[in-house]
């Protein structure tokens, strides 16, 4: 089952989404988001309007552009030093440039994102 990603700076109502100026925001698919207990997604946006899923279910984080092309994956072994299982929440740290991601095994953890 596929879900998508609606992502915001203002919204009128659940189901309409715009930008600052009042134009639709975007919608896209996210392959792997379900709709069941521990598979929830959740979303951040950096700075650089960079989008950020997590992927509970495939046991990544994502980042895809404005337009919902995917950019990188992160898996819990690809960034040294920073181990994961099952993402769950997301938010960005503007502070040092990092996600800050809980995890269902791990609890609280910081993945930089000047890693490769």
């Amino acid at each position: 089952m596929r879900s998508r990603v609606r992502w915001q700076l203002f919204c009128a109502s659940p189901r309409e989404t715009f930008t600052r100026d009042g134009q639709f925001g975007c919608e896209f698919p996210v392959s792997g988001w379900e709709s069941k207990v521990y598979s929830e997604p959740n979303v951040t946006i950096d700075p650089s309007g960079m989008i950020w899923v997590t992927v509970p279910g495939d046991k990544e984080i994502r980042s895809y552009d404005s337009k919902g092309k995917l950019l990188r994956t992160i898996t819990g072994k690809s960034v040294p030093g920073v181990s994961f299982d099952t993402p769950m929440g997301i938010a960005y740290s503007a502070a040092d440039n990092q996600l800050i991601v809980t995890d269902l095994e791990n609890r609280v953890l910081r993945v930089p994102l000047a890693a490769p």
